[in-house]
């Protein structure tokens, strides 16, 4: 009698008389067997990406990052001596504001990725949005965030909740082809959860950019609104147990829907 373990090979028992029940338990355990060995396999293999992320996450942080801060300093120090055209030194110190800002980003990805389980914790919602609206709006004088009613509630996060709705935010920013960019944030509670909504007035998401971010395992690194950080926010929201919806705003732009669960007393 011979039972399959998936496409690995097989279990072979030599003949004799063997009842029913027998026959199926042999083939129950080559099913089980052959999951025990996939479920191996995964592990091992997010081992191995886990210490690859963490090499990673060490020559952002330790290389490139602590360069980017010598660059931004030396700056600050020439400003006004080296004889460079006035109108280049924005450029030059967005430029580099924009690559600490990836640095970071890309970090904080790393950390979501590199832990197997995550330590989750009660955090406040209102005190985390209201610091990072005020964040994003320091930096983009030119745009105007609205921060309407949020419940004060806690929900069940971690420390990349306030990375999670700045991404949002800054996404909603920056990729907005408006003079004026608007971006309107609001929340509703309810008995379990909580949902924010970050509404704006840009260009919109494409509906096959919408499908390629809630598949976790497409990288969509073109089109307004998408990338990198949107699937840090993918992946923190999910780890959370929550859910992230995508949807058109009326008249135009985006509503990114967070829906978190609240944490429980």
């Amino acid at each position: 009698m011979t039972a399959a373990i998936g496409a690995r090979g097989r279990i072979e028992l030599e003949d004799g008389d063997f009842e029913v029940y027998e026959e199926n338990t042999l083939r129950l355990l080559g099913t089980h067997l052959d999951r025990a060995l996939d479920r191996i396999e995964r592990e091992r293999a997010l081992d191995r990406e886990r210490t690859k992320f963490a090499l990673i996450n060490r020559t952002l942080g330790h290389e490139l990052g602590n360069s980017l801060n010598v660059v931004e300093a030396r700056l600050q120090l020439i400003e006004g001596q080296a004889d460079l055209p006035e109108d280049h030194w924005p450029v030059v110190t967005e430029r580099t504001e924009e690559m600490q800002r990836f640095v970071q980003r890309m970090q904080e990805y790393m950390r979501l990725v590199e832990r197997d389980d995550h330590d989750l914790e009660p955090v406040s919602l209102r005190p985390t949005l209201e610091q990072k609206v005020a964040a994003v709006q320091n930096a983009h004088d030119d745009a105007r965030l609205l921060l309407d009613h949020v419940p004060e509630v806690e929900v069940t996060a971690d420390t990349l909740l306030g990375p999670v709705f700045e991404n949002l935010l800054r996404n909603a920013v920056e990729h907005n082809d408006k003079e004026t960019p608007e971006v309107r944030i609001r929340g509703e509670g309810r008995e379990t959860d909580v949902t924010v909504e970050i509404a704006d007035n840009g260009p919109g998401i494409p509906d096959e950019h919408k499908e390629a971010i809630r598949d976790r395992g497409t990288q969509v690194t073109e089109g307004p609104g998408n990338g990198f950080g949107l699937h840090l926010v993918t992946e923190a929201v999910d780890a959370y147990g929550g859910t992230l919806e995508i949807r058109d705003n009326d008249p135009e732009g985006t509503v990114m829907r967070v829906t978190l669960p609240v944490a429980s007393n």
